[in-house]
Order: structure tokens, then C-alpha cells, then sequence
């Protein structure tokens, strides 16, 4: 087989992880969020770290556009609040469920929303931040498990990795590689 049919066989076999992968973490459950009060206002209040950033707007552009209820906009980077006027905006919005964009937008809202609904999403290793029990999210990265079984996938040959990371953005999910490693043959 030529390295070209290699590389269409790996892509393939990838996107057929990645889809089964994303198929087995999407579990349909109707009763997710917790229940809003009939007198609450229908809205979301949306919390961007800077929606100057393209991937943040773009994100909020699309989910603003699946919704039918008014959304109400913070612009962390955007809006030059101080982090009391922000957390003052923030507390005084009666939206029942909160959609935070970035780390920044969720370590505001998690400090300043509770017993209301808290999304997140684009945050870089979501498991150093503390989760609420009202707190869901949606992670981009793959699994420690799933990037050590395309790396031995990859290249069959190699049973070592040396990795570069950062304590502080990234300890938790290298102590999960570390126990996952043997897993798939890896030290």
C-alpha cells in the first residue's frame, strides 16, 4: 500500500472513531436542565471572553441563531467593564440559563450564576475548573484515550511519547494520559 492510500485509510479510520466516539457521548436526556419557573423571563444571557475573536463570534453567531428567545450579550473583552460591573451586569439578568464562551466568560459565570443553568463551551482543558452541579458543557478535545490510541494507530512502532505541557493548563489531563497509557501500549 503507498502512502497516499495510508494516509486516505488513516483519515478515514479517524473520522470513523471521531463519529462513533461523538455518537456514544451524545446521550439523549430530555430532562438535561432544571425546570424554569413560569414567570421567568425567556432568554439566555450569552458571556463571550472577546468576541472579537473569530471562533468565539462565530460560535455565538451560530448559536444565536438556532434559538427563537431573546438572548441577551456580555463581551468580557468587548464590553471594558471593571470585574464588579461585569459581575453586577451579569448577577442582575434573569435569564434562566447562562452560555459562556472561552475560560474567561466561564470562570466569571461560575463565580457570579447559581442555581441557574450554566453552558460552556472553547474552554482549553475544561477539568481544571470546578463544574456546578447546573453546569454542562461541550468539550472540543478528544479524550487523553482516543489521542494515544491514534498516536500507536499512527505509528505502530513507537511504545514511548514524551510530552510537553503546561501545569497549569494541562496537569489534569496528562495524569489521565499517564493512567490511560498502558491502555494502548503506551509508556
Amino acid at each position: 500500500m503507498n502512502n497516499k492510500h495510508r494516509r486516505f485509510f488513516s483519515a478515514q479510520f479517524a473520522t470513523i472513531i471521531l463519529t462513533l466516539w461523538a455518537m456514544a457521548s451524545c446521550r439523549q436526556s430530555p430532562n438535561i436542565l432544571p425546570a424554569v419557573p413560569e414567570n421567568a423571563e425567556k432568554s439566555v444571557l450569552i458571556i463571550n471572553s472577546d468576541k472579537s475573536v473569530d471562533k468565539y463570534a462565530t460560535i455565538q453567531r451560530e448559536f444565536e441563531s438556532t434559538l427563537e428567545v431573546k438572548t441577551i450579550e456580555v463581551d468580557i473583552a468587548g464590553d471594558r467593564l471593571s470585574t464588579d460591573a461585569l459581575q453586577n451586569q451579569i448577577s442582575s439578568v434573569r435569564s434562566p440559563l447562562v452560555y459562556a464562551i472561552g475560560s474567561k466568560a466561564y470562570t466569571l459565570a461560575s463565580t457570579v450564576i447559581k442555581n441557574k443553568a450554566l453552558l460552556f463551551s472553547s474552554m482549553i482543558n475544561w477539568r481544571r475548573f470546578e463544574v456546578g452541579s447546573n453546569t454542562y458543557g461541550i468539550a472540543l478535545e478528544l479524550p487523553a484515550e482516543m489521542q494515544l490510541f491514534m498516536c500507536s494507530y499512527l505509528f505502530p512502532e513507537i511504545r514511548t511519547l514524551g510530552v510537553l505541557y503546561s501545569e497549569h493548563h494541562n496537569r489534569q489531563w496528562f495524569d489521565l494520559a499517564v493512567s490511560q497509557a498502558n491502555e494502548v501500549g503506551l509508556t
